[in-house]
């Protein structure tokens, strides 16, 4: 659950063998924010991404992989930083557990103008 509330969660199975699919639906019969798809073949990440965000209704997207965590705020978060700095897309940095280590480290690259901590 997110602290912002105005979303929808779309979910596409890339045509798991396992019981994902039945699993995934009984979650969406009980969340009315969940939408979930299959494909009928598997056709991998950056194609199910193109099919998921032509069925968005929303304005903005936030990606998220199966083994991602976000927290409560970070809908929240990221609207508000774009919208204080008049921003059309921002990302944020990810913590690997249990290392903690902050990944990636690529943003080093990046003019400061372009990084908001």
């Amino acid at each position: 659950l997110q602290t912002y509330k105005d979303y929808e969660i779309l979910i596409l199975d890339d045509n798991s063998t396992d019981s994902t699919y039945d699993i995934l639906k009984d979650y969406e019969r009980d969340n009315s924010s969940v939408k979930i798809f299959k494909n009928d073949q598997n056709i991998g990440l950056t194609k199910s991404l193109n099919i998921l965000i032509s069925k968005s209704t929303g304005t903005l997207i936030a990606r998220q992989d199966d083994d991602d965590i976000s927290s409560k705020n970070r809908l929240q978060t990221q609207i508000n930083v774009m919208k204080k700095y008049n921003l059309d897309f921002c990302t944020t940095r990810a913590i690997t557990a249990p290392e903690k280590k902050i990944r990636p480290k690529f943003t080093i690259y990046f003019p400061k103008k372009f990084i908001i901590k």
